[in-house]
């Protein structure tokens, strides 16, 4: 675990904010390239952790589903609420199979 410190200039505040910063690797060894890129960073004082995921456009979606579920599972047992940013590569302008399990999904957060 690396524990960072950083200024963030905010519009309203009239100094930089000072905020603590973790780095997670309780999952990195489900990072795999070009099938599920991952990187986790706890923001300390405000009890997120922010996840940034990226998925492969030609790969399994199931494994990608099933691999988001525990890191979401795993989030949820630590008392930390989610920020996700991603790349999914997925249509969200289709109704389809695939968004309708992504959405499932995420109503359980």
């Amino acid at each position: 675990m690396i524990t960072n410190r950083m200024d963030v200039n905010t519009t309203n505040c009239t100094k930089p904010k000072i905020i603590s910063t973790k780095e997670l690797n309780f999952f990195q060894d489900i990072s795999v390239q070009k099938e599920f890129e991952m990187s986790m960073t706890e923001l300390v004082d405000y009890g997120y952790i922010t996840v940034c995921i990226y998925r492969s456009p030609d790969r399994n979606f199931l494994i990608f589903l099933k691999i988001l579920e525990l890191i979401m599972q795993k989030i949820q047992s630590r008392n930390k609420k989610l920020l996700l940013c991603c790349d999914w590569n997925l249509i969200f302008m289709l109704d389809n199979r695939r968004l309708q399990e992504l959405q499932n999904l995420l109503v359980t957060i």
